[in-house]
């Protein structure tokens, strides 16, 4: 979405060189903030590619990337070789971090250097000097398209269905007879394509389906995906929480988009949320699980749902929930995830 900027295009027309619209373009937030201000993190730099274009301030757009993998402990090394070696700019893949939708996340102990550089040569270059000091694999170097960057990483995003639900984002068209969930997909957030994501809203759509007009409690509640997929499917209402607050206006974005009204967003802590709901669900680690265990069981009247666990971790969160009272009711695992379902006593 391109905003405007108060007195922005005539400040921009004014500057000498690329060095000065650098230093203009990272000013922009505080210096002409958005309409919006949920809409920054992606509208700033939409805005000022778009404008550098038209003014033919952009500079030239790197044609080559090399892809390497690297261990951790020699990454900065790495990393300072390829600029020596003429690169215009890389970006950095690590395990810990969410992927954005359609990028694969390194091993452990690894990471992946994306790297850009004007002409083939220079990139070669980089990936002889690389190989010759370090231990690296060669994941790819290829030959990039002159396109819309700014644009580019909207064919990544793709969408999500269940038996009743479509979610994707609001450039795509929804499947026929099934309930549309637009998802604008930021800060690292998809539009339900992660499998734990998926995992829960296949759980939400099965109860919803046995209990219309339930109530629904989200712990962590990120883009507010799942309690607004509840509200599509029939909860009579739904509330979100979490304790970061940069998600809030991502939320209320998307509750807009939606024309979603039964639906409420919060930041207090689990245990100061008053009553029970029908269906509580945490997509969240497993050691916050683990952690929340006790609060979450108080919470739920029903039905409760868990999930962002690895296999491995499956075992002791289905022992520590059974220990307080809730039984096992259903377990759904893709790759390597894995959602368990809980029934109160």
């Amino acid at each position: 979405m391109l905003l405007e900027f108060p007195h922005g295009h005539q400040v921009l027309k004014g500057l000498q060189n690329f060095e000065e619209v650098v230093e203009f373009c990272s000013l922009l937030p505080t210096k002409y903030p958005p309409a919006k201000p949920a809409e920054a993190p992606w509208s700033h730099f939409t805005f000022c590619l778009s404008f550098l274009r038209q003014t033919g301030y952009a500079p030239q757009v790197p044609s080559f990337q090399l892809s390497l993998e690297i261990d951790e402990t020699h990454a900065e090394f790495l990393s300072e070789s390829l600029y020596e070696q003429g690169c215009l700019g890389e970006e950095w893949r690590e395990t810990q971090l969410m992927a954005m939708p359609g990028v694969s996340a390194p091993p452990p102990g690894k990471i992946y250097i994306v790297s850009f550089f004007e002409t083939l040569k220079a990139a070669q270059a980089a990936l002889e000097a690389a190989q010759s000091q370090w231990n690296v694999r060669l994941i790819e170097l290829v030959e990039t398209e002159d396109k819309a960057w700014d644009m580019a990483w909207r064919e990544r995003v793709s969408s999500t269905e269940t038996q009743h639900l479509w979610v994707g984002p609001p450039w795509l068209k929804p499947s026929a007879g099934k309930q549309a969930l637009y998802i604008e997909p930021k800060m690292a957030f998809g539009t339900g394509e992660h499998p734990s994501t998926r995992l829960c809203l296949e759980e939400i759509e099965a109860f919803c389906t046995h209990f219309p007009g339930c109530s629904l409690l989200d712990v962590g509640t990120g883009t507010g995906i799942l309690g607004m997929a509840a509200c599509k499917l029939g909860a009579d209402h739904a509330l979100g929480i979490d304790n970061d607050f940069s998600v809030f206006p991502y939320v209320r974005e998307n509750l807009m988009l939606n024309e979603i009204s039964n639906m409420q967003i919060s930041n207090a802590q689990l245990h100061h949320i008053e009553g029970q709901f029908d269906i509580v669900v945490a997509n969240i680690f497993a050691n916050a699980l683990e952690e929340l265990a006790e609060a979450l069981c108080k919470k739920t009247r029903k039905y409760l749902v868990l999930s962002g666990i690895l296999r491995p971790q499956s075992a002791q969160l289905e022992m520590r929930f059974s220990q307080l009272g809730m039984r096992l009711s259903a377990k759904r695992a893709f790759e390597e995830w894995v959602c368990l379902g809980f029934k109160t006593q």
